[in-house]
């Protein structure tokens, strides 16, 4: 019976993913949302989110480095989607 009730309310739960992010030699902290959802008896965890790569000191051709230029210019913004599956 727990078993079920545990399933039940991960159905489509909602919450906060957090953790260190390293790209290239940087280490900044990440928190994003993700839903948790039970498919066919697997827990699948899903996230759409949006970092800033100057965090992370990837600066060619930013945006918010060279703002006066219009043309050529490379968005901060890197998007990801994270589906996690388990067995």
């Amino acid at each position: 019976m727990k078993k079920s009730v545990i399933l039940l309310v991960l159905l489509y739960a909602t919450s906060m993913v957090s953790g260190q992010n390293e790209i290239k030699i940087d280490t900044e902290p990440i928190a994003f949302g993700a839903t948790l959802e039970n498919a066919n008896d697997k827990l699948v965890l899903k996230s759409k989110f949006i970092i800033d790569r100057t965090r992370w000191a990837i600066t060619y051709e930013s945006k918010s480095l060279l703002s006066s230029l219009k043309d050529d210019i490379i968005s901060d913004a890197i998007a990801f989607e994270v589906i996690v599956y388990t067995k």
